[in-house]
C-alpha cells in the first residue's frame, strides 16, 4: 500500500509531526543535539517507576525485567523532542503500564501498555500535548 501524500506536506495522510530538533532525510530519524541517553533497568520492585527529567539528559532507554508483578512506569512533564524507549526484556512475565504526565496523552489515550506476551517495545517521542509511539 502506497500513501500519495506531497513530500513537503506536514499534515497529509501518513505524514507523523515528531517534534523539534528530530529530521527525517530519506527515511533516517536523527536527533539533534543532546546524545546522551539514561539507561536504566528495573522491575516490579522498583514499580511504580518515575522518570527523572531534571539535568540536561532527559531522553531515556529503561529494560523492564524480572518476573514478579506488573510494573507502572510514571513519565514526567514531556517537552518538544524528548525521546523514552522502552523494552520490555525477555523474561518479563507482567505488563508494563506506561502513565502519561497531568494532561498529557500517548496516542492520545490516558496509558499505553506493553503487553508481557510480546516481548514488545515502544519508543515515545514528546510533541505538543501528545507522545507519539513510533
Amino acid at each position: 500500500m502506497a500513501f500519495n501524500s506531497p513530500l513537503a506536506s506536514t499534515t497529509s495522510y501518513g505524514v507523523v509531526k515528531v517534534g523539534s530538533n528530530i529530521s527525517v532525510t530519506n527515511g533516517i530519524i536523527s536527533v539533534i543535539g543532546n546524545e546522551t541517553v539514561n539507561t536504566y533497568t528495573i522491575n516490579d520492585a522498583a514499580s511504580p517507576y518515575t522518570l527523572d527529567s531534571a539535568g540536561a539528559t532527559p531522553n531515556y532507554y529503561l529494560n523492564v525485567s524480572g518476573a514478579g508483578g506488573g510494573v507502572t512506569i510514571n513519565l514526567t512533564a514531556g517537552t518538544e523532542g524528548r525521546v523514552v524507549v522502552i523494552k520490555s526484556e525477555a523474561g518479563q512475565t507482567s505488563d508494563i503500564t506506561i502513565n502519561p504526565n497531568g494532561a498529557e496523552t500517548i496516542e492520545n489515550l490516558g496509558s499505553y501498555t506493553i503487553l508481557s506476551a510480546t516481548d514488545g517495545a515502544v519508543t515515545l517521542i514528546f510533541s505538543g500535548t501528545n507522545w507519539n509511539a513510533v
